[in-house]
């Protein structure tokens, strides 16, 4: 039997797209177990779906190019080791990191990084400052949040409201 989801562990859905799982709830009508997930990508819009479809395997006749055995099948992070069986680590970039790495736009990476301030750890700070050319102070997790937090507000006042 598999291991339910957990809140901020990030799943992948069998046709490519990353969620991050916010809780597990209870349907007040009926008692069901449903999974409330944000989409990682787009709008980031929050999803609501029963636990057992959530867990359930891939309908193979219905999808039979699919490689992915689960519906959703969860994605290891760079703060989560792989299994002790396993002789090489590959390693992960956060969904939100890479999405971090992949926009220009200033404000969307404000959006991310806020998105994070809960779990960010002084790797991914160290990933998203390299990112922006800025070399975070020497500090607790929280110091180095504020500090590129303060820097990406500084630098979207400034830069973004020139005109030439």
């Amino acid at each position: 039997m598999r291991e339910n989801p957990r809140p901020f562990e990030i799943y992948k859905h069998f046709k490519g797209n990353q969620y991050q799982i916010l809780t597990l709830a209870k349907d007040s009508e009926d008692g069901r177990a449903l999974v409330v997930y944000q989409a990682l990508y787009g709008d980031y819009t929050v999803y609501v779906r029963d636990l057992e479809q959530f867990m359930s395997p891939v309908d193979a006749e219905k999808y039979p190019e699919v490689t992915q055995f689960y519906r959703f099948e969860k994605v290891l992070t760079e703060a989560e080791p792989a299994p002790a069986t396993e002789t090489v680590q590959e390693f992960v970039l956060d969904p939100m990191v890479e999405a971090f790495l992949d926009t220009d736009a200033l404000d969307e990476k404000l959006n991310i990084l806020a998105g994070l301030h809960h779990r960010i750890t002084k790797e991914m700070l160290a990933t998203m400052a390299v990112a922006s050319d800025i070399e975070l102070n020497e500090g607790s997790v929280e110091d180095q949040y504020v500090e590129l937090r303060d820097y990406l507000l500084m630098k979207e006042k400034f830069e973004c409201k020139r005109t030439w």
